[in-house]
């Protein structure tokens, strides 16, 4: 999972070194096709240093956001700043 489904450049840059083709998916997921067997162990590792989820008990899995500020000229709050937040100090509510 890519979480909220913004992928920073070293993560566009590392998936791009991987393959030859990438799909990204609605539900912000990365599929790898074709990635040969022995090098999956290394990209897992290398994809996860750049912040890629791939525990499907994460928080991430829960929490969306709009664009919010400053993507948004009508919004009034950060609010990708403050998912982060409940996220990484696990205060999100009981029910996600």
């Amino acid at each position: 999972v890519v979480p909220l489904g913004r992928l920073s450049a070293d993560q566009a840059d590392l998936l791009a070194r991987l393959a030859p083709e990438v799909q990204l998916t609605p539900w912000r997921s990365v599929v790898v096709p074709d990635l040969a067997e022995d090098a999956v162990d290394d990209a897992a590792v290398d994809l996860y240093r750049t912040g890629i989820v791939f525990d499907e008990a994460s928080p991430w899995l829960q929490v969306t956001t709009c664009a919010g500020r400053p993507g948004c000229a009508r919004s009034l709050a950060d609010v990708r700043a403050d998912a982060v937040t409940a996220v990484t100090t696990r205060t999100l509510p009981a029910d996600g």
